[in-house]
């Protein structure tokens, strides 16, 4: 388990060899931006958000090698699921 901080400082991740850093920040609309890094270098660069009726949650990254790597990830909310 990994709890994610959302002050805009790079924190130490282990649960991964592709990157050792993760540095996260919550912008005023409730979107996450993360940057994961490896060695100093930015890997990833990726956001969280929630769709405005909150059944969805949008996942979007995009590598920085080969840069045209993208991937959206869309999370639907089942209905009368309890978590």
């Amino acid at each position: 388990m990994y709890i994610l901080r959302t002050d805009g400082k790079d924190h130490p991740y282990t649960m991964s060899d592709q990157f050792d850093t993760i540095l996260a920040r919550k912008l005023p609309d409730g979107t996450v931006e993360e940057v994961t890094k490896k060695n100093g270098h930015v890997v990833v660069r990726g956001r969280r958000s929630l769709s405005t009726d909150g059944k969805q949650l949008i996942q979007e990254y995009q590598w920085t090698s080969p840069p045209d790597r993208r991937a959206t990830l869309v999370l639907q909310r089942i209905e009368g699921a309890t978590q």
